[in-house]
């Protein structure tokens, strides 16, 4: 539990990478709705956001899951639960004061339904029975949205559930039975056992695709299986086995996952018969599977070292994940107006919006007051925080009574 697995956090910075760019598809993807669209869409462009669209938050969740059982070895499930709360649940109530208003501003500004400044919008943005937002997406409390931000909900609520579920899952996970489930021998069991499972569940409590609640059992579903796969040498050792075939095998099936979107999904407008549902859901969690024991499986041979950037590019994940999409959303808005072109647009936004996101972590690493509110310890280090007992109690204290209320509003 002591080893640090650095192909990990390759794979972390990695996800969050991929995020950035995906966003920043979504405001070319054609007949993908956004908060914020160009005017240079493209229908080509949904096959490459195909390609990465099935196990993009699935990979995240694993490594969710992995990190979370590597905390609980280390900390125990109290010391778990108090810091995952506060680091959680303190970046998510300043995100959606501070962070994701502009988004829902450019939204309304695109849609015509505000024409004022920002300064305006936002002052009135705090007076939630506001009937401007009337219509406007409420997810925590009315026209106040996670957007972007929903992961640091799901996050806090799949740990809480975790916890509930550990005496279960350990149990399980002790079973002769089980232990075998987690040996394989080949690159069946390894390769598709698993996605087949999971097909089969889907389809029993899923028969429709789509809506918040199947996204959520897909995104609990894989932090459950990171957890209980994170100290199962076996499994990591067959991944890296079959990396090469579990590879082969996403290519193939993003092809069949491909023409099965443009010639079965697209032309029934999502109506799809019994059978087109079956094949659709098995090829999906086929695809995804593949694609993530392939990541998994190279990670594990040839990431699992460190390097002198890493450090420093773990810790700006989180203040990266947490201002993106506002720069996304904010710069296309205001690039909309110059007609630049589909090439020089998009390379200004994702120029910008990397060069803000850095800029923002540059920032809330060197000013300590920012520094929880951007997902970042206190102290960069533990001789600082040493120093500063008092400090640090009455910084706990004082997020406490920030984090209760949208703690309580989530699970209610």
């Amino acid at each position: 539990m002591t080893q640090r697995r650095y192909d990990l956090d390759w794979l972390r910075i990695f996800a969050f990478a991929l995020l950035i760019l995906y966003h920043i598809g979504m405001l070319y993807v054609e007949d993908w709705g956004f908060h914020f669209k160009s005017a240079y869409t493209s229908a080509f462009l949904q096959n490459l956001m195909l390609l990465v669209n099935p196990w993009r938050m699935p990979l995240l969740w694993m490594v969710s899951g992995i990190a979370t059982a590597y905390v609980f070895g280390k900390c125990g499930w109290l010391e778990t639960l108090k810091s995952r709360t506060v680091r959680l649940l303190l970046p998510l109530a300043f995100g959606i004061w501070v962070i994701v208003p502009p988004q829902l501003w450019v939204e309304m500004s695109a849609n015509g339904d505000f024409a004022g400044s920002y300064g305006t919008f936002y002052g009135q943005f705090f007076d939630l029975d506001n009937p401007v937002f009337d219509g406007y997406t409420a997810g925590i409390w009315p026209h106040v949205d996670v957007n972007h931000l929903w992961y640091l909900r799901e996050l806090w609520t799949f740990t809480l559930l975790l916890l509930l579920a550990m005496p279960l899952l350990n149990r399980i996970r002790d079973q002769r039975w089980v232990k075998r489930l987690w040996m394989p021998a080949g690159s069946v069991s390894v390769l598709f056992g698993l996605p087949l499972i999971l097909a089969v569940l889907d389809l029993a409590f899923f028969p429709r695709v789509g809506g918040d609640g199947h996204r959520e059992a897909v995104g609990l579903a894989y932090f459950l299986i990171g957890y209980l796969m994170t100290f199962q040498q076996s499994v990591w050792d067959a991944l890296a086995r079959w990396r090469r075939w579990a590879l082969g095998g996403a290519l193939v099936t993003y092809t069949l996952f491909l023409a099965g979107y443009h010639l079965i999904w697209l032309p029934s407008g999502g109506d799809l018969s019994d059978a087109q549902g079956i094949t659709l859901t098995i090829l999906t969690h086929s695809n995804r599977w593949l694609w993530l024991a392939a990541l998994f499986g190279y990670g594990f041979t040839y990431l699992n070292r460190p390097h002198p950037w890493l450090p420093y590019l773990t810790a700006g994940v989180y203040p990266f994940y947490l201002v993106h999409q506002t720069f996304v959303i904010v710069l296309a808005f205001a690039l909309s107006g110059l007609t630049l072109g589909p090439v020089l647009e998009p390379l200004l936004v994702a120029a910008g919006t990397f060069a803000g996101c850095a800029l923002t972590y540059e920032l809330a690493r060197r000013v300590m007051p920012l520094r929880p509110l951007f997902g970042l310890k206190l102290w960069p280090d533990e001789a600082s925080a040493s120093k500063s007992p008092m400090l640090r109690y009455a910084t706990i204290g004082a997020a406490s009574l920030i984090v209760i209320p949208i703690g309580l509003e989530i699970l209610l």
